[in-house]
């Protein structure tokens, strides 16, 4: 991945703990994204985090960088936007990426733009790596009252669910 890698075996099983608990709790999903050619190799992994108190939801993505480009951020980034407010009646989606990762910026504007979110503005200094770096990060939202302007006249979640 990117940005991360596990060293030990250890670290994979402590992962894979932590994120069926956070499932089982219902904090957050994560998913295992796979490439769409008849090998199905896993290419990245992703994550959609609802915050129930406050009513709204992120979601992240690490993708393998030779499948940057080609849509998978984008597929999953409209199936998590639909179910925050078709089946999770939440009030927002947010999301935010690096300064320098345009590739990140370009993906998320094309989904913000589709549902009529927005750019809310610069995070200085706001997320901090696994290797101790902090990062400048954009922050983009999609309201549900933009949402649903953006989709009364079409057809949404057309994909089957489970949680």
């Amino acid at each position: 991945m990117p940005w991360f890698q596990f060293d030990r075996l250890d670290q994979v099983a402590e992962f894979l703990d932590h994120a069926e608990q956070q499932w089982s709790d219902r904090e957050t999903a994560r998913y295992l994204l796979r490439a769409t050619d008849e090998d199905g190799d896993i290419v990245g992994t992703t994550a959609f985090g609802p915050e129930w108190d406050t009513r709204r939801t992120g979601s992240g993505i690490v993708l393998a960088r030779e499948y940057w480009g080609r849509e998978y951020g984008l597929e999953r980034a409209c199936a998590f936007v639909e179910l925050t407010f078709e089946q999770y009646d939440l009030d927002a989606f947010y999301t935010t990426c690096a300064t320098e990762n345009e590739p990140s910026r370009r993906m998320i504007e094309k989904y913000v733009d589709r549902y009529d979110g927005r750019h809310e503005g610069l995070l200085r200094q706001h997320s901090e790596r696994p290797d101790g770096d902090v990062t400048d990060q954009h922050r983009f939202t999609i309201l549900r009252e933009e949402y649903e302007a953006a989709t009364a006249d079409r057809e949404t979640l057309a994909f089957d669910l489970e949680w």
